[in-house]
């Protein structure tokens, strides 16, 4: 999942941002032992910032330079405020998280919940895209490559003269461990119309290993 951003695309958005943080600074840089040196980083940027708006987002005064202008003016606030922001009050520990909350700036989960164990077995694919090559592809029921807090599939295999599966799934002696799908496998000539059996089963990121699904049998191309 793709974490949101705190710093807001819009313009004025950004510029109330900016004018929050620069405020609860002003208010608390003691409590949070931020040094005059270094709240005074973010203050010409943002004065600058403030000054350019008034003009670009004024009907009567806004041209394309100023806002080619504009926008070289908030680059430059924000290569400093993203910083600031990081170093002195998200990373901390004498900010609270009501502190943050009250500057618009995320609050980290301390305790983050642990990832689900996986309940269910992977859907397992085939292809055989050239001589002496196998695809093996898995995923979800809905079409998503892994569950969430999965990490990756466990695929064990085994080749065999004879079209009918092992029976247990310990009986699979080759074991990997792939994070992509699909995995391919290259064969030996001599491997070739011999049987290639596999099954899968997912791996979350704390090593909590899954189902298996069904034994899969396929004949090497």
């Amino acid at each position: 999942m793709t974490k949101k951003d705190y710093v807001p695309s819009n313009v004025l958005d950004f510029q109330v941002l900016v004018r929050d943080v620069r405020a609860q600074v002003k208010l608390n840089r003691v409590r949070w032992d931020i040094s005059d040196t270094a709240a005074e980083v973010i203050n010409k940027p943002a004065d600058d910032y403030d000054a350019v708006l008034l003009i670009s987002e004024n009907p009567e005064t806004r041209t394309s330079a100023v806002i080619l202008r504009r926008d070289e003016v908030r680059e430059a606030l924000e290569s400093v405020f993203r910083p600031f922001v990081q170093g002195h009050l998200i990373h901390n520990p004498l900010v609270t998280p009501d502190d943050l909350r009250a500057m618009g700036l995320p609050v980290h989960d301390l305790h983050p919940t642990p990832p689900p164990d996986p309940t269910e077995a992977p859907v397992m694919s085939f292809s055989q895209p050239s001589p002496g090559v196998i695809e093996v592809g898995f995923g979800t029921k809905v079409g998503r490559a892994k569950p969430e807090g999965v990490a990756g599939c466990e695929i064990c295999s085994k080749i065999t003269d004879s079209p009918t599966p092992p029976t247990d799934w310990e009986e699979l002696e080759h074991a990997e461990y792939v994070t992509r799908s699909p995995k391919r496998y290259t064969f030996s000539g001599k491997e070739r119309s011999l049987w290639f059996h596999f099954a899968g089963r997912f791996i979350n990121t704390r090593g909590v290993k899954g189902p298996w699904c069904e034994i899969i049998s396929v004949v090497i191309p």
